[in-house]
């Protein structure tokens, strides 16, 4: 993730404070990097949070290009979370 230099510029966050988010989501479920680029980041579970929706809902505020035509609410990013075994979050 360090050398994609994945970040979000259009929301002004950096690779550290990306990295700073996902180790904060580290208390309510183990996780993974599977992929990165330098505007997107992909995991894969570990153990999955008890609350998949609340995880959704805190994805999309902090990478809300996750919404798209096929997932437009935090229960149809919970839904694709479940069935992907992880997250992706997304910066256009």
């Amino acid at each position: 993730m360090k050398l994609q230099r994945t970040e979000a510029l259009n929301y002004h966050l950096d690779t550290r404070a990306v990295i700073a988010w996902l180790k904060e989501r580290q208390q309510d479920a183990s996780f993974v990097i599977t992929g990165a680029g330098p505007d997107w980041l992909e995991t894969q579970f570990i153990k999955p949070p008890r609350n998949m929706t609340a995880l959704a809902k805190q994805v999309i505020a902090f990478a809300p290009d996750v919404l798209g035509r096929d997932q437009q609410t935090a229960d149809q990013v919970a839904m694709k979370m479940n069935e992907m075994n992880g997250f992706l979050l997304v910066w256009d």
